[in-house]
């Protein structure tokens, strides 16, 4: 066969293994080289991504105890590790497990604990609480203004009930809300607070995403919830940037 008969077929073999995409692997023990760049990542998708992360790093930090001597804002290194490895899996493209938690059932970790939320009872006498209930843009006690301008507080409608103020205070960006809580109990006139766990609570299992950060790696479980049954994939995420597959279970086996 002359040269140029040759390099026609090297040519048309190539073009023909490209028209057929990429090569899915869906054996547990599958391998990948990811990037972790997130640019091809929806803007949506890269805020979801960064939320999860965020939850992910406060169950750490409250795993570890003490909440009260740790700082309210989230270490941002550390939420930057999680994010990572969750858009290493995204761009995991040829595993087919990734076109699961990615695509198909689009897990994202459950909102436990609360990034934002805040529930306090104020007693009724407190003098800083009664205007501040009735809309004055400050309360005039100097820790919870301090607060407020830090964490961009807003706070909803708040209700008298059993000689108390019930406030619900919304932080404008995600931070630790155990730590916060742990501050909010030594102003005078606070008689308890909370995370606000209200409507987080149901009978369906959540999705959910758990993970551990290792020396060299990540290591993430997609959960999908169901009546009955839960399914988990299993992933790993090297520092080097590979993602390893490590399969798929069911609970029961289904």
């Amino acid at each position: 066969m002359h040269r140029p008969a040759i390099i026609s077929l090297v040519v048309l073999f190539a073009l023909s293994a490209c028209s057929k995409g990429i090569t899915k692997l869906s054996d547990p023990g599958s391998t990948v080289r990811a990037s972790s760049n997130d640019q091809s990542l929806p803007i949506s998708l890269r805020e979801q991504y960064w939320r999860d992360a965020s939850i992910l790093v406060v169950r750490e930090i409250n795993e570890e105890g003490g909440p009260q001597n740790d700082s309210i804002e989230l270490p941002r290194s550390e939420i930057q590790t999680y994010y990572d490895s969750l858009v290493r899996i995204f761009n995991a493209q040829q595993l087919v497990a990734r076109d699961e938690v990615v695509v198909k059932y689009a897990i994202h970790a459950f909102e436990s604990p609360r990034l934002q939320e805040c529930l306090m009872g104020i007693a009724d006498t407190t003098a800083w609480a009664i205007s501040w209930v009735q809309g004055a843009t400050t309360s005039g006690n100097a820790t919870l203004d301090s607060l407020a301008s830090i964490y961009g507080f807003s706070m909803r409608t708040p209700a008298l009930m059993n000689n108390q103020f019930f406030v619900e205070l919304m932080a404008d960006h995600p931070i630790n809300i155990e730590a916060l809580v742990s501050v909010l109990m030594t102003i005078p006139g606070v008689v308890w607070a909370c995370e606000n766990q209200l409507g987080t609570l149901g009978g369906w299992p959540p999705d959910d995403i758990t993970a551990e950060v290792l020396s060299d790696r990540v290591e993430l479980v997609f959960f999908r919830g169901g009546w009955g049954f839960n399914i988990a994939w299993r992933f790993t995420v090297y520092a080097i940037g590979v993602v390893e597959y490590h399969g798929m279970s069911s609970y029961p086996p289904m």
